[in-house]
């Protein structure tokens, strides 16, 4: 569900992604905790975490997303 709307949203632009055509995508809109380590969990107040997966990082929250 998640991907699927990232797709419809056309990918996310939070620095510099653009798509063929030159447009912006919007999918980052949905975004709730990106960038956010250090910050807390706005649906439990848990401490965001990040990863790196594929050389770039990944915030999740590790008691609402425990599968990371």
């Amino acid at each position: 569900q998640v991907l699927w709307s990232a797709i419809g949203n056309k990918g996310a632009s939070i620095v510099n992604y653009y798509r063929p055509g030159g447009e912006l995508g919007t999918a980052h809109f949905e975004f709730k905790v990106a960038h956010g380590r250090g910050k807390n969990c706005p649906i439990c107040g848990t401490p965001i975490q990040r990863i790196p997966v594929r050389n770039r990082g990944t915030y999740f929250c590790p008691k609402c997303q425990p599968e990371f």
